[in-house]
């Protein structure tokens, strides 16, 4: 494994079992939340900009130069997501704050660019969203999971 943390008396690299390491795998969102904030020096807000996307891609991240961007975008966290039927990332939505309006504002003018894409454009809460697709059985849908893949992939990496 990688030492990238800042003790320099730990070798660069150890070679240890993976048992032994002290890695496991992420299991919801609010775990990636607590690992997130510090380590990429993050705040955290709901993603309540693409509410119909909330589902699989709940946090918004913001960086201290303001910078923002659309978490976490990954197979992991997909899988979170559906394993979950959209609870994990419900439990985070509703402890998340509200992002800034000038977050909010720096995106919408993104969305004005893509109003073609339903998903991206569709009003209502990241909530009712999640739970939506829960009772249509999204978690279940790979066409509708690579749909979402697709649309997120239409979006700027940050702003």
């Amino acid at each position: 494994m990688a030492n990238d943390t800042v003790n320099a008396n730990k070798p660069r690299v150890e070679i240890v079992p993976f048992a032994q390491s002290g890695f496991s795998q992420i299991t919801s969102f609010k775990q990636f939340a607590h690992i997130a904030r510090p380590y990429w020096q993050v705040e955290l807000y709901r993603n309540t900009v693409w509410p119909a996307l909330a589902p699989f891609l709940p946090i918004i991240c913001v960086g201290k130069n303001q910078t923002s961007w659309l978490a976490a975008a990954n197979d992991e966290m997909l899988k979170v997501a559906m394993c979950s039927e959209f609870k994990s990332p419900l439990e985070i939505i509703d402890i998340l704050p509200n992002p800034p309006t000038h977050i909010i504002h720096k995106w919408q003018a993104v969305l004005d660019k893509h109003a073609h894409i339903s998903l991206l454009t569709q009003t209502g809460s990241a909530q009712a969203f999640c739970q939506q697709y829960r009772i249509e059985q999204r978690h279940l849908d790979s066409a509708f999971r690579d749909e979402i893949v697709i649309v997120y992939s239409h979006l700027p990496k940050g702003i």
